[in-house]
């Protein structure tokens, strides 16, 4: 299976809220996950403002913002700028 995933499902890979089982569990079983090239950005600023505002630890987020860098297919929104 193909599955795409935006930012918000990517940041429940590292944060637990409402169905971020669900989503690491599919994160799991997929062939193939991908998301938009953006969606990186996203990641990063979620998961900095978590520790900003105490929700998230330092070394948790920086986890994710390493991780969020291997996320399998990333989709270019402009077809001109290379992936």
């Amino acid at each position: 299976m193909i599955a795409y995933f935006d930012s918000s499902a990517l940041v429940k890979r590292y944060v637990t809220e409402a169905h971020s089982d669900q989503t690491r569990s599919l994160v799991g079983s997929v062939e193939i996950a991908g998301t938009s090239i953006v969606s990186r950005v996203e990641v990063v600023a979620a998961l900095a403002k978590g520790v900003r505002v105490g929700a998230l630890e330092e070394d948790k987020a920086l986890r994710g913002c390493l991780k969020s860098g291997r996320m399998g297919v990333c989709v270019s929104l402009n077809p001109i700028l290379p992936i």
